[in-house]
């Protein structure tokens, strides 16, 4: 690679990387509107509404007499409203759910 390549890539880069830093200013400033809104109506309740990803799971016993069902769930990645240091934010979190016949744990 020559000097005069490796200077394009360089500005190539540093376009780029101004134009991405624009784009996520931009959606950081509605984030921040977004949950100044949510804090602004005092609702004071936490919420998980958005599942943003779902990953099931199983597991196998070892000794299948233990438990010939085994276990089965979900390790979701959510989206809610919660207090965080004192603070009202929105927030991203891991849940992981077990499954039963009749119901679902959260552990």
């Amino acid at each position: 690679m020559t000097d005069v390549e490796f200077s394009r890539l360089l500005s190539d880069l540093a376009t780029t990387a101004k134009t991405l830093n624009e784009k996520s200013d931009s959606v950081t400033s509605i984030i921040r509107r977004f949950q100044e809104s949510l804090c602004a109506m005092n609702v004071g309740l936490e919420v998980w509404p958005v599942t943003l990803r779902e990953t099931p799971w199983s597991r196998e016993w070892v000794n299948p007499d233990d438990d010939p069902e085994g276990v089965a769930g979900t390790t979701d990645v959510e989206l809610g409203f919660s207090k965080y240091h004192d603070q009202w934010v929105l927030a991203v979190r891991t849940a992981v759910y077990e499954e039963d016949d009749d119901q679902v744990a959260k552990h």
